[in-house]
């Protein structure tokens, strides 16, 4: 559940906006959706990005500031 924080709430519910979740969402092709979704007004905070584990990862910001992340994970040899 992503809950939305309003912007007079009290300070101790304020500063949990804009961290990051830890909820990711695999997806096939992480640049082919990274495109589709920037195409909708999604807002990243950068460009897909290859990780030492040999996956992708795009962080994205809900209309709250909350981020995800959507990740492709290394194809199985």
């Amino acid at each position: 559940m992503v809950e939305k924080v309003a912007e007079d709430a009290p300070e101790e519910e304020r500063i949990l906006v804009g961290r990051f979740t830890g909820l990711s969402f695999t997806v096939q092709d992480v640049e082919a959706s990274h495109r589709e979704l920037a195409g909708r007004g999604v807002h990243f905070t950068g460009p897909p990005e290859r990780q030492f584990w040999g996956g992708t990862l795009a962080t994205l910001q809900d209309p709250s500031g909350n981020e995800l992340q959507i990740v492709q994970y290394p194809a199985m040899a």
